[in-house]
């Protein structure tokens, strides 16, 4: 009787045996499955990129505008100002705005810097999160 009932609904769907086999529990796994391996691809590209973001912030020395040295002033890198104490007042001869440019400098490099921890922080949970989705998707499927 349960396989009169299962052909029946197989023709109400223009089905074929294979295709009726897939559906509807086993596509709904194929989905599930799908979806966790876009996932884990996107965290482990999120765990290659933000160190990557990480490294490039902390060493990047920032620009600051309107100066009397020119248009852009390059400033120490943002590693360099928060850890060592660099004071960013520009070398050679004496600029009148000097002390403006060493706090302006201090700020872009802070706030730079703090975008570099942030960027870290994150980068160490996609990490995290990619070796824990990979070691998940490498058991096999009746432990899970």
């Amino acid at each position: 009787m349960a396989t009169r009932a299962a052909e029946h609904e197989r023709a109400d769907c223009g089905m074929s045996e294979r295709l009726w086999d897939c559906c509807p529990v086993a596509c709904v796994r194929l989905a599930a499955v799908i979806r966790f391996a876009a996932v884990r691809r996107l965290v482990t590209a999120l765990a290659v990129a933000l160190p990557v973001a990480a490294i490039w912030l902390a060493l990047d020395n920032p620009d600051i505008h309107g100066t009397s040295r020119g248009d852009d002033y390059t400033c120490l890198a943002p590693y360099d100002t928060v850890l060592n104490g660099a004071d960013n007042f520009p070398g050679g001869d004496l600029p009148p705005d000097g002390d403006d440019i060493a706090r302006r400098c201090r700020q872009a490099g802070q706030h730079r810097f703090g975008l570099a921890v942030g960027s870290g922080s994150a980068a160490v949970a996609a990490v995290l999160g990619a070796v824990t989705l990979a070691l998940r998707g490498r058991r096999p499927s009746g432990e899970r």
